[in-house]
């Protein structure tokens, strides 16, 4: 009973409004921007998205030597990775006409892909954080994962997630099913795992997991 009023009690900061306030004007400035082009508000949603992930990479990695907190570390360098494949799939992005092709598929293929990477992140972040394992093989273990994706993608080996003049696959389809379940475990996962986290961290982590569900 007493860890369950030490989470509730964590989840009431959630209620600050002053924590939403610049999330909400970024939304309705993205929103407005929307009205105007699709195309800009996806590119500025998806540049925010890397330059948060590279952000949190940067100031995990050098805080480290004086917080030694591997469940940030780790979330922090997946998070990069993630951030380098929302790159690539903004740049794929049908109408940017920077990549030499310009197909759907491709760019949604890497959505699904990053999101099943980044799910999987946040899935065995408790699990394996606390193994060891040095910061720089991690971050080249994890940008293997993603150059593995990359090839996998732009060879034509990995499932088709857009097609054109029919939509949307039933791979991509599923995939957004199974990912959803894989964040709720997520959460799961966290809440018994609390001891590894700093105080506070779990009820924000759970907000994003949550927000990430219903993007």
């Amino acid at each position: 009973m007493p860890e369950k009023n030490t989470t509730l009690k964590q989840f009431a900061a959630l209620l600050d409004w002053e924590l939403w306030l610049t999330p909400v004007l970024l939304a309705v400035v993205l929103l407005l921007c929307s009205f105007y082009s699709y195309l800009l508000f996806h590119t500025l949603a998806e540049l925010f998205a890397v330059i948060v992930g590279v952000v949190m990479f940067v100031v995990a990695m050098y805080t480290y030597k004086h917080a030694r907190d591997d469940f940030v570390m780790f979330l922090a360098t997946g998070y990069f990775w993630v951030a380098a494949m929302d790159l690539i799939h903004t740049l794929l992005y049908k109408g940017m006409v920077i990549y030499p092709i310009d197909l759907a598929n491709h760019s949604t293929q890497f959505w699904i892909a990053n999101r099943y990477f980044e799910s999987l992140v946040l899935l065995f972040a408790p699990l394996l954080c606390s193994r060891w394992l040095h910061n720089g093989v991690r971050f080249i273990a994890f940008g293997l994962i993603a150059v593995v994706c990359y090839v996998l993608i732009m060879s034509g080996y990995f499932p088709d997630a857009y097609i054109e003049g029919e939509g949307l696959t039933r791979f991509k389809i599923i995939s957004e099913y199974i990912i959803c379940l894989i964040l709720v475990l997520a959460v799961v996962n966290l809440y018994h795992h609390q001891d590894q986290l700093k105080p506070g961290i779990f009820p924000y982590l759970t907000a994003s997991i949550v927000l990430t569900i219903f993007a």
